[in-house]
């Protein structure tokens, strides 16, 4: 089973341009959870178009990690985005 949240807020920044800045918390089963930071963009002009950029951080469950690499987080970037005809 797998929980996913998200908090966002949408900010006026032309006339036709909305931001929204958010930030999710993913958990999993044994403890995993994942870490997101994001913002889209959307027109109201172009109903059809979305832009985005998100960070993630998804951490391994009850991992201590032995010897290199082991046990640590891993990093990601995201950039999506989508025109609809």
């Amino acid at each position: 089973m797998r929980l996913d949240t998200e908090l966002g807020y949408g900010l006026h920044l032309s006339e036709d341009l909305t931001g929204t800045p958010y930030a999710g918390l993913g958990l999993g089963e044994a403890d995993a959870r994942g870490w997101r930071l994001g913002l889209r963009f959307s027109s109201a002009r172009l109903r059809s178009f979305s832009l985005g950029v998100e960070a993630t951080r998804p951490e391994a469950a009850n991992d201590p990690g032995t010897g290199s690499g082991a046990g640590r987080a891993e990093h990601g970037v995201m950039v999506n985005g989508a025109l609809r005809w």
